[in-house]
């Protein structure tokens, strides 16, 4: 489901538009509307596929050319498992749910995708058993600078497609323990190719429901990030919304996400927060200067609101929104000061309802993982909301 009602609002929608509809360490592309920014958050560039140079444009005409041959390309999400087992394992296929990841090593790799695999955890047994259940794949493209924990939200403008309707599909006998990497057995064959574009990220969500079996299998999955990343240092505070009995809060996170492999999204921010108005209209302040400002609003104002972020609200939480931009060495140590505010008609004084702070210091020591993330959630769901874990995902074969 999409955020509700409380997300940003038109006139929230119409002030950001002056400071620029992407985020600051975006390149070209669609921008992401639900989130899109106010001012410029440390003013840093990032590879731009869709630049307007000769070079960049002559590399992506060359490219789409070479789309036929990707075709029959057999690749692995995220890249390199062909024949490499993933270092973890990830219980699924019980029960009923939506699972969805957004890879970004696809990049630079053009391809139609005509169907999709998984396959068990090398030397994992089981007594499972096969299954059937109704099966639905949707694929899209996603911008990976910006990774919200609504899933619905992830997928850019314009490109969520269904590439495998609502079928009944039998599930393979993994009982037996094979040495790893097992085979992709468990494949899923789409009656049209999902056309790839290189650029962007690619998305990959699946669900299943009406399951025979709420016994879990063993599955294949890679991950080298931070199952939750650095916390910021809480500046106390924050107020209670009309309506709500605790205060408005504010969690905050940053990582350091290494540059061994590419400097494109390594480093990252995660905002989010709870007891935010049923109203919505919730958005993030940033900023490097921290004003410890007293007196102006209902509690402390910690960053001056010079860069602001609309969030998307669920009732009265703040679903987290993950925001990544280039790998800059000079940044490594560097602090932003961040907090939530929204209108609040019932707060004395200037309306607007502030949450407590939070320093955010970006991490000198990396962590590093791969630009791939997945998040997932049992079914039916009355929110939509799942964590996205950033650092890897279930292994799977495309072709």
């Amino acid at each position: 489901m999409q955020g509700n009602a409380g997300g940003p609002d038109a006139g929230t929608q119409q002030r950001c538009a002056a400071g620029g509809s992407r985020l600051p360490w975006e390149g070209g592309g669609a921008p992401h509307s639900a989130y899109a920014p106010c001012g410029n958050l440390l003013g840093l560039p990032a590879p731009d596929p869709n630049s307007s140079t000769p070079v960049s444009k002559i590399s992506l005409a060359s490219s789409l050319l070479l789309t036929a041959s990707f075709a029959t390309a057999q690749v692995t999400s995220p890249r390199g498992f062909d024949t490499i087992e993933g270092n973890a394992s990830f219980v699924h296929w019980g029960g009923s749910r939506r699972f969805q990841q957004i890879d970004y090593t696809q990049a630079g790799a053009p391809m139609a995708i005509s169907s999709i695999a998984w396959r068990r955890n090398g030397g994992s047994s089981s007594t499972a058993g096969p299954r059937t259940f109704d099966f639905t794949v949707d694929m899209g493209h996603a911008d990976f600078g910006l990774i919200s924990h609504i899933l619905d939200d992830n997928y850019l403008p314009g490109t969520r497609t269904t590439v495998f309707n609502q079928t009944a599909v039998s599930f393979p006998d993994w009982n037996t323990a094979l040495p790893g990497p097992a085979p992709f057995d468990f494949q899923i064959s789409l009656p049209t190719a999902f056309t790839y574009n290189g650029f962007d990220s690619l998305v990959i969500d699946f669900s299943y429901a009406n399951n025979s079996s709420t016994a879990n299998f063993s599955t294949d999955r890679e991950f080298t990030g931070q199952t939750t990343p650095t916390p910021g240092a809480l500046l106390a505070g924050g107020c209670v919304a009309s309506g709500n009995t605790a205060a408005f809060s504010h969690a905050g996170y940053t990582g350091n996400q290494d540059n061994s492999v590419t400097t494109a999204y390594g480093l990252r921010l995660r905002l989010g927060g709870a007891n935010a108005p049923s109203t919505g209209g919730v958005f993030a302040m940033l900023d490097p200067t921290n004003l410890n400002l007293s007196g102006l609003l209902c509690d402390t104002l910690y960053p001056a609101p010079n860069i602001l972020i609309p969030m998307q609200t669920v009732g009265t939480t703040v679903p987290d929104v993950n925001l990544q931009f280039p790998y800059v060495a000079a940044l490594l140590g560097a602090s932003l000061y961040s907090q939530l505010a929204a209108p609040d008609a019932g707060q004395s004084g200037i309306p607007v309802v502030v949450s407590n702070g939070r320093q955010l210091t970006i991490p000198s020591t990396p962590v590093p993982a791969h630009r791939c993330s997945y998040g997932w959630y049992s079914t039916p769901s009355t929110t939509g909301v799942a964590t996205q874990f950033i650092g890897g995902g279930l292994v799977m074969q495309l072709q």
